[in-house]
């Protein structure tokens, strides 16, 4: 598995041997490398369970503009509201008093002494707004110091859900998996419609793009660590050259010729 995955990295003409492989072989193989991709996440979260930063900055942006809520305040770490609100931030939502939760959500709700946090309508946890520095708090606040404060509570009752941090990265490697297959069989029915020279069965090109991919798994990782995926262009066309380098590499000898 290892050696076609460095082939594959290094030598792609040579994956044209690995067409015959059967589809068990080749599945696993996708799995392998899609599973390599995620391994630093896990390793993130294992060593420094955190919430991401830009999902931070985006739930901080979304408080200041969606979360600024008139006579609704706790004092004494009790809260007190006049109206109900929610907001959505990235796969959860956040909301102010006790309302009808989104069984398919995360949710994360500001009760009278506590945030809770709720799936499915089951409680996973609650912590006590003096705990998160919360004992007095104005919704209708707008100072960036305030937003910040109440930012900082919410992640920490975030980060203090384990269970929600490895589903984050399950999510994860689920999207790279569907985007890896995605890439495959979209470069497989390009070669289909521009390299008509060669005479292979759909099935035939899409194995070897299966393992073509793995140049655009990898370019993905690195972009990644070095905080660049908006460069992820940079990954398709890395594969695309690598299908070109692949396809020029098979000669096709007349029927007769041997």
């Amino acid at each position: 598995m290892f050696k076609k995955f460095t082939t594959s990295l290094s030598k792609p003409p040579l994956t044209i041997f690995f067409m015959k492989d059967s589809w068990f072989k080749v599945i696993f193989y996708v799995i392998f490398v899609t599973f390599l991709i995620v391994i630093p996440s896990f390793i993130k979260i294992a060593v420094n369970p955190s919430m991401d930063y830009l999902m931070y900055e985006d739930m901080k942006e979304t408080l200041e503009k969606e979360f600024i809520i008139d006579h609704a305040q706790i004092i004494d770490g009790k809260l007190t509201y006049e109206s109900y609100q929610v907001i959505d931030v990235d796969y959860f939502k956040i909301y102010l008093g006790n309302q009808n939760l989104n069984p398919n959500s995360i949710n994360f709700v500001f009760e009278e002494s506590s945030i809770a946090v709720y799936i499915m309508d089951i409680e996973l946890d609650r912590v006590s707004y003096q705990t998160l520095n919360l004992e007095s708090y104005d919704f209708g606040s707008t100072e960036a110091s305030e937003i910040t404060r109440l930012s900082v509570a919410l992640k920490q009752v975030y980060e203090a859900q384990t269970m929600l941090l490895y589903a984050e990265v399950f999510a994860y490697y689920l999207f790279t998996l569907v985007d890896y297959v995605f890439v495959a069989f979209f470069l497989a029915v390009l070669m289909t419609m521009f390299v008509k020279r060669v005479p292979m069965a759909f099935s035939m090109r899409l194995k070897l793009s299966l393992y073509l991919t793995t140049i655009y798994a990898v370019v993905q990782l690195i972009l990644v660590l070095f905080n660049a995926s908006y460069l992820n262009i940079l990954g398709m066309i890395a594969a695309y050259i690598y299908h070109n380098l692949a396809y020029r590499s098979i000669t096709i000898i007349p029927k007769g010729v041997i």
